[in-house]
């Protein structure tokens, strides 16, 4: 299986990423490799891929991995584009099917090859299918048509990514368009409702204002010392895992309930002491 992207009348050259965080981008490197004559694909990071666009781009997708695959394609349009251009991108997914065989008609006797019968089979041929397909439009506009837009989509998709499981497929998609969002809105003059905006590959701004530090992610442990004494707990991030250590009592239940009903926090620190937490901040009701 692999998805097509037609970049239609893009500019040719155009730097894209593509990030799909359900696979690997090395074990798509290597299905390119071993499936296409010119390799145009290049590695990111451990799930983006990178490409210049022209024509039409093949993505293989490594066999075992879901079909619903969640994505995002971004484009880095040249300077030399102008108000009121629209380029349109149609993406493909494709599965590639051996045609049925041919079978023998009526009476025709089979051909003799030295001494024993064969039949005689017509090469394989490869049919190809679509099994979905979308297209999405870039309208060129100026900073001051695209401002007011993007301000109020940050601020929508800020209270929806709140909502989303952090083991949901869309989730790191969002989080990772939040950030883009975000440093766009900067780049054109404006300023991301809450703070600065999130850095690269999701999460938290690493500095937020008044010397804080936030992470944000799910209890994945609880640690005790020797003697069965809370002492702090461990939390899973997007980027990996990170220690936090507490002795209060208060902290230990608040936690040991995060844990329990795996919901998402938000653990606030200071900026020169990032393992003490200052505040916890649940980013959804418990269930009941």
């Amino acid at each position: 299986m692999k998805s097509m992207i037609v970049w239609g009348n893009t500019p040719v050259g155009t730097p894209a990423t593509i990030y799909l965080p359900g696979v690997r981008a090395a074990e798509i490197l290597s299905l390119a490799g071993r499936n296409f004559n010119l390799q145009t694909l290049v590695r990111v990071d451990d799930h983006t891929i990178g490409c210049q666009t022209a024509g039409v781009t093949y993505i293989p997708i490594p066999a075992g991995g879901t079909l619903d695959l969640a994505g995002l394609i971004t484009l880095d349009l040249p300077s030399h584009i102008q108000k009121g251009q629209t380029f349109r991108v149609v993406v493909r997914q494709v599965v590639d099917t051996p045609a049925p065989r041919q079978r023998s008609v009526g009476n025709i006797p089979e051909p003799r090859v030295s001494g024993s019968h064969a039949v005689a089979e017509r090469e394989l041929s490869i049919a190809r299918h679509i099994l979905g397909a979308f297209r999405f439009s870039i309208q060129v506009q100026t900073a001051r048509e695209i401002l007011p837009g993007d301000e109020r989509a940050l601020k929508a998709l800020q209270r929806t990514i709140a909502t989303i499981p952090m083991e949901n497929r869309w989730y790191p998609v969002l989080n990772r368009y939040i950030s883009q969002l975000g440093r766009r809105i900067v780049a054109l003059g404006g300023r991301p409702a809450g703070g600065p905006p999130k850095g690269p590959g999701g999460g938290h701004p690493p500095c937020e204002p008044g010397g804080e530090v936030s992470f944000e992610g799910k209890v994945c442990g609880v640690q005790f010392d020797r003697f069965g004494d809370f002492e702090g707990f461990w939390l899973e991030t997007i980027d990996g895992t990170r220690r936090f250590r507490s002795r209060e009592k208060e902290v230990e239940e608040l936690v040991r309930e995060a844990w329990a009903e795996r919901i998402a926090i938000l653990v606030i620190v200071d900026r020169e002491d990032r393992v003490e937490p200052r505040s916890l901040v649940f980013l959804r009701p418990p269930l009941d």
